[in-house]
Formats: C-alpha cells, structure tokens, sequence
C-alpha cells in the first residue's frame, strides 16, 4: 500500500511539473489570455466567412458565430447571408434540389434562432425583409420556424409571416407551427385569421389543430381564440373539433407516430383556467353537442371542481 502511495505521489509531480512546462511555455509564447482567445476566434471566423470556399469551413464558422452575443461577428453573418455569393459558397445549387434540413443554412438560423441575445435577433430580423435570402423557398421557410422564439414579436417578422400565409402557398403548415411555437397573442390572432378564413379547406384546419394546437390547448391566447371560434359557429362541424380538441385527447387520433402531447391539466395556468371554464359553459350550450364530447367538457369541469373542494 505505501509503494502504491509514492508511485501516486510521483505521477501526480510528474503532472504538475508538465502543467508548469506549459504555463511557461504560454508565458513565453505570449498566448492570450481566455478573453483574448474568445476575440481572435471571432476574427478567425469573420476572416473564414469573408475568404474561404469551403463550404463545410464557412458553415462551421457561420455555427460559431451564430451562438455568440459577439456584435459585430454577428453583424458581419447578417450582412453576408443577404449576399447570393456568400450564399453560394454556403450552400451550392445542387445542395438547394435536397431536402431543406439538409442545408447547411438551415443549422446557421436554427442555431440563430436558439440564441437569445438582441445581436441574433436582429440577424433574424433583418433576413425577414432580405430579398436575396428570401429568393428560396428552403430559405424561407427555414427562417419561418427560426423566428419562432422572438418574443414580443416585431412588425417586421409579423409582416414575414402574414405574407406565407396564402392558402395557395406550401408555407401556410411551417407558419401555423410558428405561431403556436411563439403562442404570443398577436401570433394566436394571426392564426385565428387563418382558421376562420373560408379560403382554407376544413382538412387543413383540422390538420393544424390536431398537430399544432392540441400541445398548447392550455394557452391563454389560443383559449381567447377558441372562445371567439365557438361562440361564432359559423362551421358546425369545426365547431366540435374546436370543443373535441380543448377538452378531449386520444392517441387514436394518429397514426402511431409522433403523437402530440397536451400539456397537463393540473398545470393550466390560473387565468387560463378560467377562460377553459368559461368556454365549457359555451361548448354545453352549443346545438347537437354530441354526447361523446359533452362528456369530455363535463370530465374536466369536474376535474377542476374537485379541485377547488380541496
């Protein structure tokens, strides 16, 4: 055991004696320091994006900057993605015939779209009224669902979306899933603007509420529309699928892959409970209810009535 002990005893020297090595060797090399790295990455990377032709490069450097809060790296990104050169040496025209999560764009505005500082946001923005980034349809709609996280939402990405949103256009799904992704109450008013335009097929609106909705069912501003949808009733039948999608839920809805989930019922926010409340008294009232779905109302009536006797 004593042997064991010194031979632990001399490796742990040994290594000290090498960390030493290096430290001097730092020293004497003049090697910045950790905040001096992080800058002459940054301009390793701005260099890359201005002069590299390798695509593989130029998207790894893109990536890079695209996760930082450094100003002017990110300023640098913004001004390039609205250059068709930089763009070409990003992805070339045969990369853009693949689907679109093969891009190597499409990693740069996810990674974008993660970011929370003001620098990124603004990037983002920016390539919303960017008529050389939005020459491609991949592009645009990779940045529909980039945008998704910027909260409040400005004018410029509000006007993005309202223009993708022609029942004409293959855009009109990546939208709906942006909308409820942001949840914001202009984001649900721009939805509720969809959903009750009679341009739209009936199959396309139940596809939204079932993919789309049914995870944020609980959210105060969907709950706002769904009242205004039911109390209207124009449309009988999306009527019950508007009643079957807030108070119901079975996995037989889907084919049995990627199920949405609803959220818990237990976690409704306050104020949102009361407006689900405030519906189920209009959902019972409605005409022809059918009894499958005036039991699925009065099951989570009753769930927070037994509640509110705790």
């Amino acid at each position: 055991m004593f042997v064991l002990k010194i031979k632990i005893l001399k490796k742990i020297k040994q290594v000290l004696r090498i960390m030493g090595l290096c430290l001097g060797l730092i020293a004497v090399m003049g090697i910045p320091s950790v905040n001096g790295g992080k800058k002459d990455m940054d301009a390793d990377n701005m260099m890359i994006l201005q002069t590299s032709n390798d695509p593989d490069e130029v998207c790894r450097a893109a990536l890079e900057i695209s996760g930082k809060e450094s100003p002017e790296a990110l300023g640098l990104l913004g001004e390039l993605l609205g250059d068709e050169s930089f763009l070409g040496r990003l992805d070339s025209v045969k990369d853009y015939e693949s689907p679109p999560e093969t891009l190597n764009i499409t990693g740069i505005l996810e990674t974008l779209g993660g970011n929370p500082s003001p620098e990124a946001r603004k990037v983002l923005i920016g390539l919303t009224r960017n008529r050389v980034f939005l020459s491609r349809l991949a592009r645009v709609e990779m940045l529909i669902l980039a945008c998704a996280e910027i909260r409040p939402v400005p004018e410029p990405v509000m006007e993005f979306w309202t223009g993708q949103i022609d029942p004409e256009n293959s855009s009109s799904p990546l939208v709906v899933e942006a909308l409820f992704t942001n949840a914001t109450e202009p984001a649900m008013k721009l939805f509720e603007t969809m959903v009750t335009d009679p341009s739209y097929p009936q199959s396309d609106k139940s596809f939204w509420l079932l993919t789309y909705a049914v995870p944020h069912r609980d959210d105060l501003h969907f709950l706002e529309v769904a009242e205004r949808v039911i109390k209207t009733g124009t449309d009988p039948d999306m009527t019950f699928e508007w009643i079957r999608i807030i108070f119901d839920f079975k996995e037989t809805w889907y084919p049995p892959i990627n199920i949405p989930i609803p959220p818990n019922p237990n976690e409704i926010d306050p104020q949102a409970k009361d407006k689900l409340m405030e519906i189920a008294e209009i959902a019972l009232a409605v005409k022809d209810l059918p009894l499958n779905l005036k039991q699925a109302v009065e099951t989570r009536v009753m769930l927070y009535g037994e509640q509110k006797e705790k």
